[in-house]
């Protein structure tokens, strides 16, 4: 099998798999009205009106032009309107038309909202991972050359103790640092530091940049001991490898034989996790941006499930696993690319 052909087979497969996760998603979500016997979107109503003095009509109203905009068909309805159903949904899924919400942000277009906060969480998770492998790759690398030394060991000592460290435990003690004994980092979180948005792009830009400062850190700190590890075991076990000792019996250098024939193989399934943490991104956001109160993708998650915005989870469930399926194609393909010794 030539490579065009292992990419065709990849993307014939990540659509196979796009396709299952959407019946998946559709299916997940009117569960619970196959189970209880109730409407999937009823649990939205009683959720507003549990313990609280609204008035029913006000929900009913919302709820009864939600199904009609969008053709819910009823729970009893035949088969065959479920399946029309399922069927538009994945094309529109497909198409990108994801609706309006009519819940949360009752009006506007859902892709809207996710634009606007799929940037934050970029600007928030990329840096913070492209550090974290690159520190993780460096120190990796050192201590992969040198195993047994004393740096080896005290670097183990603390990498395997911040391995060890929730991630959420590190980024909650660190704000409790930060903002109530150091009170250098706003307590209120967020992207503004003085409660609004600045009106010049560049003192609001640079404000927000400070905001994302600590979470940043914190990411950094739990996220580059996987690296490392993952960097160090690659290497040592290259630097056992025959070619290796081949190179060494020609007469080179050390540093030519580790980083012109050790590092080059050492650092390829480096590579395929790189691609497959920025997918990631999305995902790890969710914790972080709680915490430190972010208005990314992870905090519009969050807040959908909690407020029961079935549109809103379902289009932020599809964009996650999409754009997942998409990175673990192209990590396969960068792989065999880079690496010959890869049968397709």
């Amino acid at each position: 099998m030539g490579l065009k052909e292992y990419v065709m087979k990849r993307l014939v497969t990540g659509f196979i798999t796009l396709i299952a996760v959407m019946i998946f998603n559709w299916v997940i979500f009117r569960l619970p009205s196959f189970v209880t016997g109730m409407d999937p979107t009823w649990y939205y109503v009683l959720s507003k009106l549990l313990g609280k003095s609204e008035q029913p009509k006000r929900y009913v109203t919302i709820l009864l032009a939600f199904k009609l905009r969008w053709k819910l068909p009823s729970l009893h309805a035949p088969i065959g309107l479920w399946i029309d159903h399922l069927i538009a949904y994945m094309i529109n899924m497909f198409t990108f038309n994801l609706g309006e919400d009519m819940f949360l942000y009752a009006g506007r277009p859902i892709a809207e909202i996710l634009a606007t906060r799929i940037p934050v969480s970029i600007f928030l998770i990329l840096p913070a991972t492209l550090i974290s492998i690159l520190i993780g790759i460096m120190i990796g690398a050192r201590l992969g050359a040198n195993p047994g030394s004393r740096l080896d060991v005290a670097m183990m000592g603390i990498v395997l103790m911040l391995y060890s460290i929730p991630t959420f435990w590190l980024q909650a003690l660190f704000k409790v640092i930060f903002t109530v004994h150091w009170k250098v980092w706003p307590a209120s979180g967020g992207l503004s530091s003085i409660g609004f948005q600045a009106p010049d792009r560049l003192i609001s830009f640079l404000d927000a940049f400070f905001m994302l400062l600590l979470p940043i850190l914190t990411l950094v700190l739990a996220g580059f001991a996987g690296w490392m590890l993952l960097m160090r075991n690659s290497l040592m076990e290259v630097m056992g490898e025959d070619y290796i000792l081949t190179a060494r019996a020609k007469g080179l250098d050390e540093a030519t034989v580790l980083y012109k024939h050790a590092f080059r193989n050492a650092i390829l399934p480096v590579v395929t996790g790189v691609i497959l943490a920025i997918a990631g991104v999305w995902t790890g956001a969710v914790i972080t941006e709680m915490i430190f109160v972010i208005p990314g993708i992870g905090n519009l998650l969050l807040q959908a499930i909690i407020q029961l915005d079935y549109p809103l989870c379902e289009a932020t469930f599809y964009f996650i696993a999409l754009t997942t399926i998409l990175a673990n194609i192209i990590a396969d393909v960068s792989y065999a690319l880079l690496d010959p010794r890869v049968k397709y």
